[in-house]
């Protein structure tokens, strides 16, 4: 418990200090500003704090095959996110559906980079976890794709949520308090770290000063996705496939917003600490 702590403190302290030089780096640089939904500015460092701060995690687990694992999709979602964040015009194509369809036309945006370049990191990350599961023919074969669909989807879900401040970094904060009880050594220090990281761009991200942006929310997503993929039992993460695949099918006919809104208890975790 003691370790575990010091662990998520230290990682806490590090991004935080990150997140303040970052901030200072880009305060005078235009591309890095955005609009929020209420149409106030904030600065995309909180985003890039966050990609470096998931990434460097990797670093932290206990061999270097889930240390590759963590640190290939992690960072490459930070690259490619950062890429769809700076593009110039981001209404081109909106969602999975408008990305597929833009391809389907010839047309190759960002986001359609980044979803194929997640999609390929998470597949040879999932490649790499499934030696730790020892499955053999069709187990094998189960195990690379569910560890991959984990990660990919995660990926994009936990960006899904960014609509808000702190709302993606409630989301993932919950699911790695949830890791910290996970007998697996790895789970529990990276699970344990990347709250840190969470916690560390948490309060830039309330105050509406900073948000994840792609360049954020997508690494740390695919930390999320990584620690659902080391769980040991099939039949566990196969659940987590279905779970995560079937809130992604949700978001393109339902406003996770309107959802929220409509929902008292939901409402009220996703305002807490928001600046008013």
């Amino acid at each position: 418990m003691i370790k575990r702590a010091l662990r998520t403190g230290t990682t806490g302290l590090v991004t935080y200090a990150t997140h303040h030089l970052v901030t200072v780096l880009t305060a005078k640089k235009p591309r890095w500003k955005r609009r929020n939904f209420r149409d106030r500015q904030v600065n995309l460092s909180g985003g890039a704090t966050a990609a470096a701060g998931t990434a460097l995690l990797g670093f932290t687990a206990t061999n270097q095959m889930t240390t590759w694992a963590w640190l290939i999709p992690t960072t490459t979602a930070g690259v490619l996110g950062y890429i769809d964040d700076m593009d110039p015009n981001p209404e081109k194509a909106r969602g999975f559906r408008g990305h597929i369809g833009a391809l389907t036309r010839g047309e190759v945006t960002t986001g359609a980079l980044k979803l194929v370049g997640i999609s390929t990191a998470a597949l040879i990350s999932g490649a790499i976890l499934s030696q730790r599961h020892n499955g053999r023919g069709i187990d094998r074969i189960v195990d690379v794709m569910s560890c991959g669909g984990l990660i990919a989807i995660s990926a994009n879900l936990i960006n899904l949520f960014d609509l808000r401040p702190g709302r993606a970094l409630k989301v993932a904060g919950a699911l790695c308090l949830t890791a910290g009880c996970n007998t697996n050594p790895d789970i529990r220090i990276l699970g344990s770290g990347l709250l840190g990281v969470v916690g560390a761009c948490a309060p830039q991200d309330l105050g509406e000063q900073t948000m994840l942006g792609d360049m954020g929310a997508n690494p740390i997503g695919a930390g999320v996705g990584v620690l659902l993929a080391l769980m040991p039992r099939r039949r566990h993460r196969l659940i987590g496939v279905g779970v995560v695949t079937g809130l992604t099918l949700l978001s393109e006919k339902v406003s996770f917003s309107s959802l929220i809104d409509k929902t008292p208890f939901l409402a009220w975790v996703d305002r807490l600490g928001r600046a008013p």
